[in-house]
This record gives structure tokens, C-alpha cells and sequence, in this order.
């Protein structure tokens, strides 16, 4: 019966794995830092808005990733990079692509470039981070989400993401550090609640599992 049980654990674990790692790639992260640039450009384009800029590609692109066009979002991206090659959050964003595509090591050489360009770009250190983990790279994973921490202390998903690498490594205490400071920064963070859950169904927590569930429940009927 134990062994039944288990089984099941794991079981569902294994699919929460695939929304630990890539739920939250296109979660807001600091990008304010950017934004002067946009603004150059499109002042510098000014009316002349029949010829797209790498912003107009990258948005677009942006745009039919979130409607499951991936495909297109790809090419969108890559129009972004061939007009603008210093674009590292196109090569970002391209990365988060080729991961739903199940293209993790794709994914990651654009993350490279992203960081090559700008090295203090914290979206970029967590999304490799997460395509790490795809790859069961656990302790690399680790290593780029406290990078991405290291840069935006108040940047939820990269706790989030850690957690995860943190809990297939073992390091259950770990885990739970970073579920509840990703919860604590965004009270609202269904994801980290599931992955609490679990984690305290795997430590024999039910109670606490229970109300993490609950929680997390909640908070999806109210985006519904």
C-alpha cells in the first residue's frame, strides 16, 4: 500500500515538473532598465510605423506566443534579432519559445546570448535557470535562479524556480525557504502555493499541504 502511494506521489509530482519549470517564464521581470531605449527608438521612428522596429517584432512576438502560436512568436523574435543583434531580451524571449517547444538546449544558447549582452539581466539568469531544470541540471539551476535573486532580490519567480531545483535535490528546508519568500513577495503566487503543497505532502505535512491547496484553489477561481 505504501508503495501504491508513493507511486501516485510521484506520479503527480512528475507532472507538476513541466509547470514548475516553464509557467512562469513570461511572468513580469525587471525591465525598466529598457524601456529609455524603446523609447529612442520609436521617437526616432516617429510616424513612420509602416516599417516594424525590433520593439514592434518583439511585442508581436510576445503577443502569439501568449495565444500558443510559437511558431510564428519564434520568427517574430528572430525578425527582432536580425534588425537589432544587441537585442538580449529578444534572445530571452526567444529562449522562453524554444522551451515550450521542449527545445531546452536551444532555449539556453539564446540565454547565453541574452546574458552576454547584458550580464546583469535577471530575467535571463532565471529562465536558464528553469531550462536547467527541464534538463534535470538541478545544481546548475540553482546556481543562475540565486544569480537572477543576487541581481532582483524581490524577483518571486526566481525563488519560485529555485524551490523547485531545491526540492529535486532533497534539500526540502531549502525548498520551503524559497516557496515561502517567493509567497511573501507575491501573495498571490498560485504557483508557489502548489509547489508548497507538495513539498509538504512529501515531508508528511498534510495539514499544511491541505491549506496551501486550498489557497491555491482560491486564487484560481478568482482569475477565472
Amino acid at each position: 500500500m505504501a508503495e501504491l502511494l508513493r507511486g501516485r506521489t510521484e506520479s503527480r509530482l512528475g507532472a507538476y515538473a513541466d509547470r514548475w519549470s516553464s509557467f512562469d517564464l513570461d511572468r513580469p521581470g525587471p525591465r525598466k532598465e529598457t524601456e529609455p531605449l524603446r523609447e529612442a527608438e520609436e521617437a526616432e521612428t516617429g510616424k513612420r510605423k509602416k516599417k516594424l522596429t525590433p520593439w514592434d517584432y518583439y511585442d508581436r512576438g510576445f503577443s502569439k506566443k501568449k495565444t500558443g502560436d510559437i511558431k510564428a512568436a519564434i520568427e517574430d523574435y528572430t525578425k527582432a534579432i536580425e534588425l537589432n543583434p544587441s537585442f538580449a531580451e529578444a534572445y530571452s524571449r526567444r529562449g522562453n519559445a524554444y522551451k515550450v517547444s521542449k527545445k531546452p538546449e536551444e532555449a539556453i544558447q539564446d540565454y547565453n546570448k541574452a546574458i552576454e549582452l547584458k550580464r546583469d539581466y535577471a530575467p535571463a539568469y532565471n529562465n536558464r535557470g528553469a531550462a536547467y531544470i527541464d534538463l534535470h541540471n538541478y545544481k546548475l539551476a540553482i546556481q543562475d535562479c540565486s544569480k537572477s535573486i543576487e541581481l532582483n532580490p524581490d524577483y518571486a519567480i526566481a525563488y519560485q524556480n529555485r524551490g523547485v531545483a531545491n526540492y529535486w535535490l532533497g534539500r526540502y528546508f531549502d525548498a520551503n525557504q524559497d516557496y515561502n519568500k517567493a509567497i511573501e513577495l507575491e501573495p498571490d503566487y498560485t504557483l508557489a502555493y502548489e509547489s508548497r503543497a507538495i513539498l509538504y505532502r512529501k515531508m508528511g505535512k498534510k495539514q499544511l499541504a491541505e491549506i496551501d491547496e486550498a489557497k491555491a484553489a482560491e486564487l484560481k477561481s478568482q482569475q477565472d
